[in-house]
């Protein structure tokens, strides 16, 4: 299997969420790993990981009025 890297792509941050982000040890090998590859990893700080987390960012998404048929 062939690593990313930020260079082959248009984006050098990733984010990891949802319920597998509780999961310390199975999070930290996934950021290692791409580290190692020269991406920056994006991790909840105020807001949980799982489904609270969605209805966070849908809310959001709401209230700033984001078409999300405008921004495909």
């Amino acid at each position: 299997m062939q690593s990313p890297s930020p260079e082959k792509n248009d984006f050098d941050r990733i984010g990891l969420s949802g319920g597998v982000a509780y999961n310390d040890h199975i999070s930290s090998g996934i950021a290692r790993y791409l580290k190692e590859a020269g991406f920056e990893l994006l991790m909840h700080r105020h807001v949980q990981c799982g489904d609270g987390c969605i209805s966070f960012g849908q809310s959001l998404v709401a209230g700033l009025g984001i078409d999300s048929e405008r921004t495909r």
